[in-house]
């Protein structure tokens, strides 16, 4: 599981700096990080992308990763995640410090699997600067035989239901499958997207889903950027996710 949010700061205190998210359907509310950590991140903006995994992350996959946060206590909506000591007698959430930056954190129970919360398993929480995930799905000249149905980035995109993008979350979840030598791409989400709501592919909206929410929506579920370069797929030019199919 990949779960990646832009957050901006909105609240700096002494020693805890709040992220708000930045888009439609986050997998969590608000981000609480160390402000001495937030302060020296080498990041031209004050904005974030935060990667949400229940696996480590390997090597350069987000520019700072931090110790995963221990399951504590899973709600009717959210699951929340805490760093635990002795302390005072008793046990009590452990402080928010350079040397534990994330000590608590709430992810929205729709956004996690079952089996997951289940398991009690700890969260891992990576940030990247918003620069280089827009490098990754950077737009392809303009041509007029190119799809650019899986480039768009999505924030500044018209907001669609907030329950019609919650279905089509859990639509991607059971639908979309690891293949080897797959090559996903947002035309064929959509198809299949339209025949489950037996509606016409040619539609750009359907089911209070716009198709430029395609591509941003499985972004953030499975944090996979596009290929870089268009293939012809199904008689049209388009960019693609590879090792996935539907």
């Amino acid at each position: 599981m990949r779960l990646s949010v832009r957050m901006r700061p909105v609240e700096e205190k002494v020693n805890t700096t709040l992220y708000e998210p930045v888009g439609d359907s986050p997998p969590m509310k608000n981000f609480y990080l160390n402000t001495e950590v937030a302060s020296a991140l080498p990041f031209d903006t004050k904005d974030i992308i935060l990667t949400i995994s229940d696996e480590p992350f390997a090597e350069g996959e987000v520019a700072l990763a931090f110790p995963p946060v221990p399951f504590y206590k899973a709600f009717r909506s959210a699951v929340r995640y805490e760093h635990r000591v002795a302390r005072r007698g008793g046990v009590r959430r452990a402080a928010n410090t350079p040397e534990l930056p994330v000590s608590l954190a709430y992810v929205n129970r729709a956004a996690l699997d079952e089996e997951f919360i289940a398991g009690r398993r700890p969260i891992h929480f990576g940030v990247s600067a918003p620069s280089e995930v827009a490098a990754e799905d950077e737009e392809q000249p303009a041509a007029a035989d190119i799809d650019t149905g899986d480039e768009s980035s999505g924030v500044g995109d018209e907001s669609s239901g907030v329950e019609g993008l919650a279905a089509f979350d859990g639509f991607l979840r059971e639908s979309v499958k690891s293949q080897k030598e797959g090559r996903l791409t947002s035309r064929r989400i959509w198809a299949v997207w339209a025949a489950r709501c037996d509606a016409d592919p040619s539609e750009d909206m359907i089911a209070d889903v716009q198709f430029a929410d395609v591509a941003r929506r499985f972004r953030a579920l499975f944090g996979a950027a596009a290929a870089k370069n268009p293939t012809r797929i199904d008689g049209r030019l388009q960019r693609y996710w590879d090792g996935y199919t539907i």
